[in-house]
């Protein structure tokens, strides 16, 4: 092999799904990349190696969300090629070899899958590299137990355009020259660092559908990716076709004592609640009002998807939120952000030439259209867009049917809207979503957001849409917000599985944002728990775009250094060490509810 897609150093990884610290259990391994093949050693003589796995097997790959690793690498592993069953693990590289380290990992791992600082090291020309010399590299299980059958998340094809030479040997490597690379050695070199008959030494959830005929007693069985067998029983209240969750036991390759104990309680409620449990909506895009040529205009659908307005009857499992997230629907391909530059319009606010090119917009726009939206939505849309006419002119419907479609602009006497104006009014007073008149240092403002103030058993994913547009559309009432953008900043304290609705996430970033006028320069993820930072948001990251992953700052814990030199403390309030003074009943009375939108048609 070539030594430009091949290394070995020396690297600290994490154990047990603890965090690095030398206290919690974090080893110093010899690290051995043979093209997507990676392995870790107990030293570089290689003779017992603790643990393996293929790159293309990579879920996501991103800075860590480990507070005690600066320089480290969060890598979210598939071990059954499927995505279905996964494990974190933690790369440190202290050393003078971090930047070749990441050069090659965020290079070799499918680019789609690479986010944060991390992209930044990735060479395409690099990956085509990778592709042309290692296509045909067998499926390296992440252990022998795992029974992956050489199934591949991410595989390869060599490029038409790259002719690779021959493979040559690995500096320091020579006897894995030939083709086998870390594959051929063999099993009895294997002293994993988690002993363990399963892929993964973290929590490793399971499902299984009740069948047709099974009643509470029955024991039903269940076949892991191994090919081992395990059982449980049928559960009182439990149906035919309800989900029931389940880990696999420590001695088989499960959790730590102190991360099951917290998994267990969770298993252990999904399984209470599984006669009550419901499925969720359906994760449907929404249809924009279609404008016609001649100016006509299509109704909207009456509400959002059938689903959407249901609450939730109980909590959500970490199995649920999962199953939801990557059953499809997760879309945020078409969420605003901004440009890598991030660079303030040049067109000035109230200038000729924003007067001309909003003309040219309103020259784009069905005559319908161009008469009944008002003048706030038409520049609100422009600046959006950065004053591009066409794009402005796309947005414009898309923005008018969401608001319709959400019946913010409805009419008192309507059907149900007393008690829609109601519940918005509860929801903005618990303060969850606000818009506290905050700006980073490039004038763009801050919507913060606390998830742990959110009740699914009383707001639906469509009264959550509700709120937020709410919210940005009273942030866009700044002219300057319109021309620079947004900043997203969700404070993570005590949000627990009680707080999440795996709707709400799909909902707002496949069919929301992308049709309000706005960008989002900048996601601030503060402070989030173990569950969410390190197995939930992992999953988002691997499925969201790469252009928004990239624009995602985590920090793992209550760090107000850290935050300020992302958000001002001056546009902060007192709880994050800022100095914005901030009261929820003045702004409830700011946002006005109840009085006509300057962007309602």
């Amino acid at each position: 092999m070539t030594s430009e897609t091949a290394f070995a150093g020396w690297v600290r990884k994490s154990h047990l799904g603890r965090p690095l610290e030398p206290s919690s259990g974090g080893l110093e391994r010899w690290l051995v990349l043979d093209g997507f093949h990676v392995a870790y050693f107990k030293d570089n003589s290689l003779a017992k190696r603790h643990g393996r796995f293929d790159l293309r097997n990579v879920m996501s790959a991103g800075p860590s969300a480990d507070p005690n690793a600066a320089d480290a690498v969060d890598l979210v592993i598939s071990t059954d090629g499927a995505g279905a069953v996964y494990k974190t693990l933690t790369l440190s590289f202290d050393g003078a070899d971090g930047p070749q380290w990441k050069h090659l990992l965020a290079s070799a791992v499918d680019g789609r899958r690479v986010s944060g600082d991390l992209a930044t090291f990735r060479s395409e020309a690099l990956a085509r590299r990778f592709d042309a010399l290692h296509h045909a590299q067998p499926c390296l299980r992440s252990s022998a137990w795992a029974n992956q059958g050489g199934h591949l998340l991410t595989p390869r094809e060599a490029p038409s355009d790259d002719g690779a030479p021959p493979m040559g040997a690995l500096p320091g490597v020579p006897h894995l020259a030939g083709g086998g690379g870390l594959g051929a050695l063999p099993e009895s070199n294997d002293v994993l660092d988690t002993p363990r008959g399963g892929p993964s030494d973290e929590p490793a959830l399971f499902e299984v559908s009740v069948p047709a005929g099974a009643v509470a007693g029955d024991v039903l069985h269940s076949t892991l990716p191994s090919g081992a067998t395990v059982r449980f029983t049928v559960p009182p209240g439990a149906q035919p076709g309800h989900v029931l969750a389940f880990e696999v036991p420590r001695e088989f390759g499960g959790p730590p004592p102190e991360v099951r104990a917290a998994v267990a309680a969770v298993v252990a409620a999904a399984i209470a609640d599984a006669a009550e449990r419901k499925a969720p909506g359906a994760g449907a895009r929404l249809r924009a009002a279609a404008w016609s040529g001649g100016g006509s205009v299509a109704a909207p659908s009456a509400a959002p998807p059938a689903g959407l307005s249901e609450r939730r009857s109980g909590d959500v499992s970490v199995g649920e939120v999962r199953r939801a997230l990557m059953s499809g629907g997760f879309d945020t391909s078409g969420v605003e952000v901004d440009d890598e530059e991030q660079a303030p319009p040049t067109v000035e606010a109230g200038s000729a030439e924003e007067g001309r090119l909003l003309a040219e917009m309103e020259g784009q726009l069905p005559p319908e259209l161009a008469a009944r939206a008002p003048k706030a939505a038409k520049l609100a849309c422009l600046r959006g867009r950065k004053y591009d006419p066409a794009r402005g002119a796309a947005l414009l419907p898309e923005f008018v049917a969401l608001r319709e479609e959400l019946r913010l602009d409805e009419a008192a006497g309507d059907d149900g809207a007393a008690e829609r104006a109601a519940q918005l009014a509860r929801d903005a007073a618990t303060g969850k979503v606000v818009c506290a008149g905050g700006k980073d240092a490039q004038g763009r403002a801050i919507i913060w957001v606390r998830l742990r103030l959110h009740n699914p058993r009383e707001c639906s994913a469509e009264d959550m849409a509700r709120l937020v547009v709410t919210v940005m559309c009273k942030a866009l009432e700044d002219v300057e917000t319109q021309r620079r953008g947004i900043v997203m900043f969700s404070d993570g304290s005590e949000v627990g599985l009680r707080n999440m609705d795996p709707r709400v996430p799909k909902y707002l970033m496949g069919s929301v944002l992308p049709r309000l006028p706005v960008r989002v320069a900048r996601i601030v993820m503060y402070n989030p728990p173990f569950i969410v930072g390190r197995v939930i948001f992992p999953i988002v990251r691997a499925l969201m775009s790469r252009k928004v992953a990239a624009r995602i700052a985590l920090l793992p814990s209550a760090d107000h250094d850290a935050l300020h030199a992302i958000l001002p403390p001056a546009a902060l309030p007192e709880d994050y060490g800022g100095s914005r003074p901030f009261h929820l009943s003045g702004w409830l009375g700011e946002l006005g509810l109840g009085t006509r939108s300057r962007f309602a048609s």
